[in-house]
């Protein structure tokens, strides 16, 4: 060392923020059960040197699930997720991302390893980035699967 003094820089940055999360379940009889999850996220970014400073995310779901026979159960779920970012473009204000569908599944179970599902979907998707045009979009689709469990540990 030749005992000069040599110059440092030093980059700090971070995400400051909260969350906040409630889950509610009921059997409202041994063949109906009822949930609502819903949870909420704020982001703070520290020193951000871009526009986007703020973040706030989000999901609402709701649940029912009915059990129509011995081996037969219809589930059913309505979700939304949400996204609001602070205008990523710069003009101070809260931009949407919304996502939000109901996806209902009928599933038989065969025997105690195999069962066979039928289900639909539809989608709703909203966003406004800022610097494009707001854009929607409305998807659906069926599903079909065989789930096949090799070992159960219960006993």
């Amino acid at each position: 060392m030749d005992g000069a003094l040599r110059e440092r820089e030093v980059e700090e940055g971070g995400t400051v923020g909260g969350f906040v999360e409630g889950r509610w379940f009921r059997n409202l009889t041994l063949h109906h059960q009822i949930g609502i999850t819903a949870e909420s996220k704020y982001s703070h970014f520290v020193d951000s040197e871009g526009p986007l400073d703020h973040r706030v995310r989000g999901v609402a779901r709701a649940e029912w699930l009915w059990a129509i026979a011995d081996r037969v159960r219809l589930d059913t779920e309505l979700q939304s997720r949400f996204v609001y970012r602070n205008d990523p473009v710069g003009n101070g204000q809260f931009r949407p991302d919304i996502n939000s569908g109901i996806t209902s599944d009928l599933r038989v179970f065969i025997e105690n390893s195999l069962s066979l599902t039928a289900g639909g979907t539809i989608r709703y998707n909203y966003e406004n980035p800022g610097n494009a045009a707001a854009s929607s979009r409305v998807d659906a689709g069926l599903r079909f699967g065989v789930d096949y469990v090799l070992s159960r540990t219960l006993k």
